[in-house]
């Protein structure tokens, strides 16, 4: 571990490098919020910009968990509505809203009514073939009408050939296959437990060694799904993206408190898992779930792909503080070979997030309150809830 740079004897004339004395492990310069996120010119201006799920006290609801799709006709934003707390063990239900008009309003629609725990974390995925929506949680819900309406059906998952079965717990929003031998798949987040639980303590101290990432893959249009084999131990609540190749890319959440992601590849859509390893990609120091999507301009052919997360944690001297604050974009024009910050899409309190693309308009998907940072609101910040962005990609490109 490479030791924090002395700040004593900088001169006055100049400020020190906030990058070389902000951690013990600063993030890449390309993605660093702290070089690239504080100067003029950095904020994302959105076309649309929409309050979807808002906390409501007094009726005891406290989003979190976003989900967004696109189908031919709608976007189809869904969320875990937690009850009386924001907190994770807090009991929840599952609520869809849907828009015709790009964001700018929306429609609300009770996607599971049971109260429980077990729909905290969900994925969905749009099947092309048949525009059905589907959210994989406790069960597998599907909607015929754009979100309107949900049938609930139990929900099967096979293991891999490790015996390991995979927990739909990405959560956020999953692909179908454009192209190659298994075009038209279906292909959603899951978690998967490859080791004994340490004690809760040792457990997170270690960096949760019992924890890796996989995917669910359908062939049948979501009547079966298959567990992928797993990545690296210690991450959990990945994102996937199908590059121009016909490769998939994961993105995964790290325990490791460096500040770094962790990534994986798939030559095989999605039921291996090759190439991993760590990413330049930041996020806090213990992580946050990150959402990916790819864009492609009809007009050149030019791709982009687009991560969109909390920042890294420059403690204990730097800009960036150790809670969830900031959500920004990360910009990589070659396929995930290298990456470059974008945009801040959010200073203030911001977390998970979800994105979905048509063409080279983007739609983003995020929480804009999250526990333990309630209190440093400011008066002037906007409501708090999940929110909805939408932007077109041009401006996020370097």
């Amino acid at each position: 571990m490479a030791a924090a740079v002395a700040v004593a004897g900088t001169s006055c004339a100049a400020a020190p490098d906030v990058q070389s004395i902000s951690t013990l492990l600063p993030a890449d310069p390309a993605v660093s919020f702290a070089r690239n996120g504080t100067g003029p010119g950095t904020d994302l201006v959105p076309d649309v910009d929409t309050l979807v799920f808002p906390v409501d006290p007094a009726r005891g609801e406290y989003p979190r968990i976003p989900v967004l799709l696109r189908t031919p006709g709608a976007l189809v934003a869904v969320a875990t509505v937690r009850a009386g707390s924001i907190d994770d063990a807090a009991p929840s239900v599952l609520r869809a809203a849907t828009s015709r008009d790009g964001g700018r309003s929306w429609e609300y629609h009770e996607v599971a009514t049971n109260t429980s725990t077990a729909d905290g974390d969900t994925a969905g995925v749009v099947d092309p073939a048949t525009g059905r929506v589907l959210v994989l949680g406790r069960d597998l819900y599907t909607s015929d009408d754009d979100g309107a309406t949900w049938t609930a059906r139990p929900l099967v998952v096979l293991p891999n050939a490790a015996g390991v079965v995979g927990d739909p717990g990405g959560p956020g929003a999953g692909i179908a296959l454009r192209s190659g031998p298994h075009a038209g798949r279906l292909v959603v987040m899951c978690r998967a437990t490859v080791a004994p639980e340490l004690p809760l303590l040792l457990e997170s101290l270690a960096g949760r060694p019992s924890g890796s990432n996989c995917v669910l893959t359908s062939d049948d249009h979501g009547a079966t799904w298959r567990t992928s084999t797993t990545v690296q131990a210690g991450v959990g609540e990945d994102s996937v993206v199908e590059l121009g190749d016909g490769r998939l890319y994961m993105s995964s959440r790290t325990y490791l408190y460096d500040g770094r992601r962790s990534q994986a590849y798939s030559a095989d859509g999605g039921s291996t898992w090759s190439d991993l390893g760590r990413s330049v990609l930041p996020e806090p120091a213990f992580g946050v779930n990150g959402s990916l999507a790819r864009t492609v301009d009809p007009a050149t052919g030019s791709a982009t792909v687009l991560y969109a997360n909390v920042p890294e944690w420059t403690a204990p001297f730097g800009l960036v503080p150790p809670v969830r604050h900031d959500l920004s974009l990360y910009v990589s024009t070659d396929e995930t070979v290298s990456w470059q910050f974008g945009k801040v899409v959010r200073r203030g309190p911001s977390a998970y997030s979800s994105m979905a693309t048509d063409g080279t308009r983007v739609g983003l998907l995020y929480e804009a309150v999250v526990q333990g940072v309630n209190d440093q609101r400011a008066a002037s910040d906007p409501p708090e809830g999940i929110r909805f962005v939408s932007f077109d990609v041009s401006p996020v490109r370097p």
